[in-house]
């Protein structure tokens, strides 16, 4: 598996709106092969983001380190994402929480065995880097 000294390469397998591609720094990497990218908008993020953690904590998920209401989750498998969400959509707090937040942007992301060509980023990546 390719791992530069960076970090790790994710790339996007289902999604949009997010970069085709992440780098993930080694210090949050963990030995899963998909990771999940949520960015949630809400009033008051501060107040929501332990409630948040809280749910998903109790279905098992571990999200890496990220800001505001920006979650990059880590699963061993499909099958596990999905039991954990079916988990997360069972729990009563998360359909509270769900009346005040708004899911902005998901994408599903897989551990690259190679570096992604530029060709692999969206067009509007490119175009923002060549300002």
């Amino acid at each position: 598996m390719y791992e530069p000294r960076q970090g790790i390469v994710l790339r996007a397998v289902y999604g949009a709106h997010l970069p085709a591609t992440l780098r993930l720094p080694r210090a949050l990497s963990a030995n899963q092969p998909y990771f999940e990218l949520r960015r949630y908008a809400a009033a008051g993020p501060r107040e929501i983001r332990p409630s948040l953690q809280a749910v998903f904590g109790r279905a098992g998920m571990t999200p890496l380190d990220g800001r505001g209401l920006t979650f990059l989750i880590p699963f061993a498998s499909l099958g596990a994402r999905a039991r954990a969400w079916a988990e997360v959509n069972a729990d009563p707090e998360w359909h509270k929480l769900r009346g005040r937040v708004r899911l902005g942007e998901m994408a599903i992301y897989r551990r690259c065995y190679s570096e992604p060509s530029p060709k692999s980023l969206p067009a509007y990546i490119s175009a923002a880097s060549s300002r």
